[in-house]
Formats: structure tokens, sequence, C-alpha cells
């Protein structure tokens, strides 16, 4: 047995890779999954084309992912365990925690008594670097700054989201608690 599966599906977030940049358009693709069926489960190896470019080669047992091989755009192969891995702040301290310390969000929380979330995206690019910060709960232009400026300082302190072996640019959500 064999099977092909053909979708097409919306890319809702970083609208051009090559652009670096935050962006909420949707960008549609067309996906094809082909490979064999034993029993009715995915078994041997598969492949996934994306818009006509070979993207990565999955190999499954008795319907299990087992491993895979990405292929990136000029033909690199990235072995992976994994198929979609998140980036991982790789600092001395969890992310948050970072944050509030080099803004001294905490010290202007008591002086100013000051409460609330504070939700910010990172953008991480291929590399494990920070290319761009937003805030979308801002919470004064003092402060946000400082929120920024903070989040820019774990640049290239991240391992970059990986999408079938290949490091992929992503924004990180992120949610910060203000006094208490």
């Amino acid at each position: 047995d064999s099977y092909l599966n053909k979708y097409v599906t919306l890319n809702l977030g970083i609208r051009d890779r090559d652009k670096l940049a935050l962006d909420d358009t949707y960008q549609p693709f067309i996906i094809m999954d082909s490979g064999p069926l034993k029993n009715g489960q995915l078994d041997g190896e598969w492949q996934r084309v994306n818009n006509g470019v070979l993207e990565c080669r999955l190999l499954y047992n008795k319907g299990r992912f087992v491993s895979g091989i990405g292929l990136d755009s000029v033909g690199n192969k990235h072995p992976f365990n994994m198929v979609d891995t998140p980036p991982v702040y790789n600092g001395y301290s969890d992310i948050v925690t970072f944050i509030k310390r080099k803004s001294n969000i905490l010290k202007q929380a008591r002086k100013k008594n000051l409460k609330g979330i504070i939700e910010m995206q990172v953008l991480i690019d291929t590399s494990g670097a920070v290319i761009d910060v937003k805030i979308s709960s801002p919470f004064g232009r003092d402060v946000d700054e400082q929120m920024i400026n903070a989040a820019k300082l774990t640049s290239h302190h991240w391992t970059p989201e990986k999408e079938y072996g290949i490091p992929r640019i992503s924004a990180m959500s992120l949610h910060i608690q203000v006094g208490a």
C-alpha cells in the first residue's frame, strides 16, 4: 500500500522568513506527504514536499516516527529525531527572571505601585540571535523600553526553533507579571 496526502495550509506568523519581522498575514502553501502504509499505519520512508520542493524524509516503524532528515534551501541535510522543537533559552536563569532583573522592573513596580502582566514577543533568528522584540500589551514607554532592551540582552543565548531539523526564525511569547 502507498498513500499520498495533499493539502493546502495557511501559515500565520512570519510572512517571509527572510524579512525578519513579525507579521500577521496569511501565506498559503501546498504540502504533499507520501509514503508506504502497512496495516493502515505509516511504515517506512515518507517524503514531505512543500510547494514542489522536497522538505524532508521521515522514517516510520509501525506508525511511530523514528527519525528524519530535513533538507534546507541549499540542500544541506539536517538529521532529527523530533519533528518540531521550540526555541530554548540557554541563559543562566529562566528568561522571565533575567528580563525582570535586567529591566529593574521590580524596583519600579514597588516604587510606582505598578501591577499587571506585560506581554511581549521575541523574534529569534536561525543562529539564536534576538532580531526583534514587540510589546503587545504596553505598560508605559519607560517600562516598555527597559523590557525590550533587557530582552535584546538574551541575544545568542537561544537555541533556535527547528522544524525537520532545520533552524527556523520563530517568535516566542513571554508573559511577565509585574507587582503582586
